[in-house]
């Protein structure tokens, strides 16, 4: 995938998920997760499910 394409869409996904949080929030957020193992990100998934029942 071309690089510029990859940077428009973080972008694009960062702009939808600071709608109510600072971008700055949402771009650290992302860098959390995308340093996880699967299994955590599994397991993140998992707790989410929960919080929002």
């Amino acid at each position: 995938m071309d690089k510029q394409i990859i940077s428009d869409k973080f972008n694009q996904l960062v702009d939808e998920l600071s709608v109510d949080r600072p971008r700055e929030n949402v771009i650290e957020s992302i860098h959390k997760v995308l340093s996880m193992s699967p299994k955590q990100i599994g397991e993140l998934i998992k707790a989410s499910k929960r919080n929002v029942n």
